[in-house]
């Protein structure tokens, strides 16, 4: 996913128009309609300035965010999973720990139904 496809995701993941996101941008909107159709990059500063409208470090801004949640229908889980950056680093830490062992259980899980069959 290039930068441009990235702003498109969280711009409207955010609700926002490309007019609104230009607003607290201090861009025109045909500068975020550029970027997004890949017809321009946006400069350093101003990836500083859209990963804060975001609400998202500027590494995630830049990876095309920690993991496309497209596939998840849950539209609360999806939404909760995009507000961990805002999260303390200790409570990061402690729903790793909670979604490790969740995933562990779950893979004994399948391990123990694969071996009833």
């Amino acid at each position: 996913m290039d930068i441009g496809e990235t702003i498109a995701k969280y711009r409207k993941l955010k609700n926002l128009t490309q007019s609104e996101l230009a607003e607290k941008l201090g861009v025109h909107q045909s500068q975020i309609a550029h970027w997004e159709k890949g017809r321009s990059k946006p400069r350093e500063e101003s990836l500083e300035q859209i990963a804060e409208a975001f609400e998202i470090e500027i590494e995630e801004l830049l990876s095309g965010g920690p993991h496309s949640f497209e596939t998840i229908e849950d539209s609360e889980l999806k939404a909760l999973l995009f507000q961990v950056t805002r999260l303390s680093k200790q409570q990061q830490q402690a729903l790793k720990i909670v979604l490790a062992d969740m995933v562990q259980i779950s893979q004994f899980q399948a391990m123990m139904e694969a071996r009833a069959s």
